[in-house]
């Protein structure tokens, strides 16, 4: 049995299947009813195997969230930079190796960009945005499995309203403050989900940096909160 990485929950990986246990058979119900709602409506998400009290059994998805996609990226961009004992000969910028339109990197990049902005958008015409206003809300990088086949969407305990930009705003917040050795590919593929954002539903890059602000101003907020309970229990 293999444990995934999460906050909120205790997910599980046997027998090819996944176990999520949530707080209750009511949250459990409820998001395996919006799940089975998402997937009539051609959504990519994981089937619904049953529900056994609180614990919710899903299909496994073979693929790779988010920030392991990027840091991927990056350690084959590290290994095309002209290194020695672990610097880069002649002063070489980093940023100007293995990004150009036409390297790997960019592509895959731009193929997980443009993937999560179909995603976005294949789940807004779900949910009927224009008239429930309800938006993806958890928009954590870890949400979004990049297959072989496209995007998969994960975890949806909670339901949000408010205005698409939010969401926009708090995934380039993501990006931008996941942490990383080297910022490269994280910098390559912020500018690449930007542009694919306000190409696709035509919003604006100031818009998409104020509420990205916003978003950067919450997820400090939590760290701070973080960080002081962690300093009161040791």
């Amino acid at each position: 049995m293999m444990k995934f990485k999460s906050k909120r929950n205790n997910v599980y990986l046997y027998d090819n299947m996944v176990f999520k246990e949530l707080p209750n058979r009511e949250t459990a119900l409820r998001e395996s009813e919006f799940l089975e709602m998402l997937l009539s409506k051609d959504v990519a998400v994981p089937k619904v195997i049953g529900i056994d009290d609180n614990v919710l059994c899903l299909e496994y998805i073979n693929g790779v969230p988010l920030p392991d996609f990027l840091f991927l990226q990056k350690r084959s961009c590290e290994n095309s930079l002209p290194l020695k004992n672990g610097v880069l000969k002649n002063n070489v910028a980093s940023s100007n190796i293995g990004t150009s339109k036409k390297s790997d990197i960019y592509k895959q990049c731009e193929q997980a960009a443009k993937g999560i902005t179909k995603w976005l958008d294949s789940y807004y015409t779900a949910v009927d945005h224009a008239s429930s206003s309800e938006i993806r809300g958890d928009v954590n990088g870890r949400n979004f499995l990049i297959t072989k086949t496209g995007i998969i969407g994960v975890d949806f305990e909670k339901h949000v309203f408010g205005k698409m930009e939010t969401d926009f705003g708090g995934l380039l917040a993501y990006v931008s403050s996941y942490s990383y050795y080297d910022p490269t590919v994280q910098n390559l593929f912020y500018e690449i989900m930007t542009d694919c954002l306000v190409k696709n539903f035509y919003v604006s890059r100031e818009t998409l940096l104020q509420e990205k602000i916003k978003e950067l101003s919450k997820i400090e907020k939590r760290r701070s909160i973080l960080k002081i309970t962690a300093e009161k229990e040791k």
